[in-house]
């Protein structure tokens, strides 16, 4: 299911505006096509031209190169790893990615990415927020609710009193099955 480039049309694929205003990283896997010997028959043909990662932030709007990935490195059999840090330049809340081969031979240069991943990093000391801290509580009381129905060692008879938990409550959970539940 690898994207894969060859032919004479423009080769290039671009992501949507995403939101890295906090920096991330950039994951794929890239091949290039392999050194062809005499007499191999094979439909990627030998890479002999680079693949770039650019980057284009909203209020810029011009296509910065945040890594080239040069054809003899990349080129074999194999699909290769690839995770890298975001530059600072590109943090932004609309940042577009464009892998793109310039110049090619298009009888050559068969080139593919794949599992092309972009991971944002999260608002330093989100963790903090009060919005964070009040799903917290709501999410601590329901799994504290769900320990009582199914009787957990977590969840003890004294749990039960200062709560003032009630078993019939247990009834309104979808899929709930009082006889499984251990009393």
């Amino acid at each position: 299911n690898a994207l894969v480039f060859t032919g004479v049309h423009t080769r290039h694929a671009t992501t949507v505006g995403l939101n890295i205003e906090h920096g991330g990283r950039v994951e794929f896997y890239i091949i290039l096509g392999p050194i062809a010997t005499a007499g191999s028959i094979s439909e990627c043909k030998t890479a002999f031209s680079d693949v770039t990662l650019e980057y284009s932030t909203f209020s810029s709007g011009e296509w910065r190169t945040f890594s080239t990935f040069h054809a003899w490195k990349y080129r074999g059999q194999e699909f290769q790893f690839v995770s890298e840090s975001i530059p600072t330049d590109a943090w932004s809340n609309s940042t577009q990615f464009r892998f793109r081969q310039v110049s090619f031979d298009d009888l050559r240069d068969h080139w593919a990415i794949d599992d092309v991943r972009i991971w944002a990093n999260l608002k330093p000391q989100w963790h903090e927020s009060g919005a964070f801290r009040e799903r917290q509580e709501i999410q601590n009381a329901n799994v504290k609710f769900a320990q009582g129905c199914y009787n957990t060692d977590q969840f003890s008879v004294f749990d039960k009193q200062e709560t003032n938990f009630d078993d019939h409550q247990c009834d309104e959970i979808p899929g709930f099955d009082r006889s499984r539940s251990s009393s």
